[in-house]
């Protein structure tokens, strides 16, 4: 066998402080609440899963290099339905230099969120 087999992105660890609120709060952004035990609760999302973990969850100002993002297909009707959940965002939908649309938001400890549009 040469080099690393064929694979596919499984899940992402988030520290949270609190699960039941972080829960809830990826439970807005249309995750699925999973397996759970003291300290861990997993959240579905498609064929992917996020893990909140209970942990400390350092403060970053800017949203590089750490943050989870979540593709749509529709930006602009994703920043409406933000705005109807009280979800707060960085500000208006925009175009990187890739092309591709994206905001960010925050998560209740402060971990980046990221959300585009390709």
């Amino acid at each position: 066998m040469t080099g690393f087999p064929a694979a596919a992105l499984d899940h992402v660890a988030i520290p949270c402080s609190d699960l039941a609120r972080s829960a809830v709060f990826y439970a807005r952004l249309g995750l699925t609440p999973g397996f759970a035990r003291p300290g861990l609760q997993q959240m579905h999302l498609g064929a992917g899963m996020v893990e909140l973990v209970v942990g400390d969850t350092p403060p970053q100002e800017a949203p590089v290099p750490r943050h989870l993002a979540l593709r749509v297909a529709d930006l602009d009707a994703a920043a409406l339905a933000l705005r109807e959940l009280g979800i707060e965002t960085d500000g208006a939908p925009r175009t990187g230099a890739s092309g591709t649309q994206y905001l960010f938001l925050r998560d209740p400890d402060g971990n980046w969120v990221e959300v585009v549009a390709r």
